[in-house]
């Protein structure tokens, strides 16, 4: 897809386009190309889009009124997903789940409690357990492995997403797509898989939000029926897989981890 974009003399001229895109190719004149570049760049690198709807209207304003203005709105395509058996059983899949227009301000201890009830739920209901979760200001990430041979991580998904919806805010929804990643046989392996645990819970240390991953409130371990289990204690991963393990095989599964 390419857009083109500029102006005439003393005033802005909208241009509109709206199409399908994996690739998108700006022209434009003056300021708008490197803006209106920069800005895809981006939006791209940080919803981990690959296919979008660009719903698009660049309007540059002329000297003496340097600058531009710049109105996209993203409408990301149905994303990819794999064959529904990827995400069952003893699969692990990390999520990413996004707030729409990655919008701030709805995150509270009171909430977070809440949250932490209904991915309890969705837990027992699609036979799953999260090693580890990092709740974010206006996103998170949950790496959800299954623990039953019926274990369906799109069920957890699903179930997730309606209760967390009804627990926002008024005027704050979910994205309409979840983002996820089932982790392959390499990234399975105990050290590559605590490297995935820890890459999601240092997120509010690389976003300067705390000092240590501990120390971020909104981060945790979901376990049915063991609810002291948590990341931050010092054998905690001896501590998960020894009873991953032994409900893994109870329910008649061979864990892959």
């Amino acid at each position: 897809m390419q857009i083109e974009c500029g102006c005439a003399p003393d005033r802005g001229v909208p241009i509109q386009n709206l199409t399908k895109v994996q690739n998108l190719t700006i022209s434009a004149t003056g300021n708008a190309a490197r803006i209106v570049a920069a800005r895809v760049s981006v939006w791209r690198a940080r919803l981990h889009i690959q296919n979008l709807t660009i719903s698009a209207t660049f309007c540059l304003i002329t000297p003496p009124r340097f600058g531009a203005l710049v109105s996209m709105k993203l409408h990301r395509a149905k994303l990819p997903r794999l064959q529904p058996a990827a995400y069952r059983g003893t699969a692990c899949v990390h999520w990413t789940m996004c707030v729409d227009e990655r919008a701030t301000g709805w995150l509270s201890p009171v909430l977070h409690l809440s949250l932490r009830e209904i991915l309890l739920h969705a837990c027992v209901r699609s036979q799953c357990v999260i090693p580890v979760y990092c709740i974010m200001p206006d996103h998170a990430h949950f790496l959800v492995l299954g623990a039953h041979p019926e274990a369906d991580s799109r069920i957890w998904g699903r179930l997730l997403r309606t209760g967390w919806n009804r627990l926002l805010p008024e005027g704050f929804c979910l994205q309409k797509q979840a983002y996820d990643h089932v982790l392959r046989a390499q990234e399975r392996e105990r050290d590559a898989f605590a490297a995935v645990a820890w890459y999601i819970l240092e997120n509010p240390v690389r976003a300067e939000l705390c000092p240590l991953p501990e120390a971020w409130d909104f981060s945790g371990t979901i376990f049915p029926g063991y609810p002291s289990l948590d990341f931050r204690q010092s054998d905690f991963w001896d501590l998960f897989w020894k009873v991953y393990y032994r409900v893994a095989e109870r329910n008649g599964t061979s864990p892959q981890a």
